[in-house]
């Protein structure tokens, strides 16, 4: 594998979005597993998924972004879309020699549209988005908290 260029969001609704990597301030995925089984026809899955992921975004840069949600309301950038729907599922990194690696995030069965599990700080004083992905819930109320975020 070579320099990563970006990642993809992979979101609820299915849609891909490719952030490049001059837009990333920080990406950090903890605990992760892995999970190979094979199917009766034998057909094997290879799946990552990882307890944590922290995302640090330039908010600027991220807000350039298109995406499909907010269409109608005249708003679709990929920063807003983050605060607001909170739906990513699964992150694809993307590297220099067409190689990726997916790997899933936590998500919170309960609801089937946005995730529960995830948290979304914007800071346009130092032009920063955060966010937090976790199965600790201890760690979302405090995220949450520290961040004055009120959902």
């Amino acid at each position: 594998m070579s320099e990563v260029t970006g990642i993809t969001l992979i979101m609820e609704n299915c849609e891909e979005i490719y952030v490049p990597q001059k837009a990333i301030k920080e990406l950090s995925l903890f605990d992760i597993e892995r999970n190979l089984s094979v199917n009766s026809k034998g057909f094997m899955t290879d799946e990552l998924w990882c307890d944590t992921a922290v995302l640090e975004f330039n908010y600027q840069l991220l807000n350039s972004i298109q995406t499909d949600a907010f269409i109608m309301s005249g708003r679709s950038n990929l920063g807003d879309r983050l605060a607001h729907f909170k739906d990513i599922t699964i992150i694809v990194i993307e590297y220099g020699d067409d190689q990726e690696m997916s790997i899933r995030v936590p998500w919170d069965s309960r609801n089937d549209t946005y995730n529960l599990k995830m948290a979304v700080s914007v800071d346009k004083r130092f032009n920063t988005e955060k966010v937090l992905i976790t199965n600790d819930d201890n760690a979302i109320t405090n995220f949450c908290f520290y961040n004055d975020i009120r959902d």
